[in-house]
């Protein structure tokens, strides 16, 4: 066959190798349309025609093309074309598909480790802070886990606790975030009853357990010249939170294990002005 289809990072890929005639544009409709009807797509962000080895787009691709856009865009999903021949491009444009167009494989495909940066001397006190807190506090036993960058994977978030953070370095603010299944955990192991639902009343042990852990991270952050200002935590309850509408760019989470389950912590800043 003269084309793969596979996952790429966040998108499925249909990288086509050569031209080829009309058995192969079915085979690769049939494929394609397979995929996305599948349930793993709904995990992706969207699809890409990669383009670098064939020569031009024609009409039968300009059919396939629109096809996808179509059901692609009923899932909420992207479009993407890669590599386009430039007179290709043209062609798809004077057809009127709009469609997002990538030039540069860099631009689309992040390359080599995504690990989060952050200053580390503002991450660890977090990390302590949250570890100790939720020992002292909910006789919780937690440990830390590789940080990622927000978006980068999916994570299940039912309630978070989150408070502004201000400084001469930083802006933007913390989060802390449970799993519902988690939550009522550690909240059973800090107030010794049996709890089935996250109510108006348990919901505040989230911004509870928050506010400590920034009070112990301001503490630390504060005798290395941070200049953390008080701040007074809210509480975001529902179902699946988006963790990228609670902070701000660029943003980190922090993973944690425990016998409860697991939870993040979001840190969304940019830079003081």
């Amino acid at each position: 066959m003269n084309f793969k289809i596979f996952d790429k990072q966040d998108y499925l890929v249909a990288q086509v190798l050569a031209d080829f005639d009309k058995d192969e544009y079915q085979m690769l409709e049939s494929e394609i349309m397979s995929r996305l009807e599948n349930d793993s797509f709904e995990k992706l962000k969207g699809c890409v025609f990669d383009f670098q080895q064939k020569s031009y787009v024609d009409q039968p691709f300009i059919r396939l093309i629109t096809m996808v856009l179509t059901y692609a865009r009923k899932q909420n999903k992207k479009t993407i074309l890669l590599n386009l021949p430039i007179e290709s491009e043209r062609f798809v444009k004077s057809a009127g598909i709009d469609i997002e167009i990538c030039k540069n494989e860099s631009d689309l495909f992040k390359t080599g480790s995504q690990k989060a940066s952050i200053n580390m001397d503002f991450i660890n006190p977090f990390l302590e802070a949250t570890i100790n807190t939720l020992k002292v506090q909910a006789a919780t036993e937690c440990f830390s886990e590789e940080a990622f960058l927000a978006g980068s994977k999916k994570i299940k978030v039912d309630i978070v606790g989150i408070i502004g953070v201000s400084s001469k370095e930083f802006n933007g603010s913390i989060a802390l975030c449970f799993p519902t299944e988690t939550f009522l955990s550690i909240m059973e192991n800090m107030m010794g009853e049996e709890y089935q639902e996250i109510d108006d009343e348990l919901e505040d042990g989230a911004g509870e357990l928050l506010n400590i852990i920034f009070g112990q991270a301001k503490i630390a952050l504060n005798a290395k010249d941070f200049s953390i200002a008080k701040a007074i935590p809210s509480v975001i309850r529902g179902k699946e939170l988006k963790i990228k509408h609670l902070t701000q760019s660029p943003g980190i989470i922090l993973p944690f294990e425990s016998g409860s389950g697991d939870f993040h912590v979001a840190i969304g800043l940019k830079q003081g002005e």
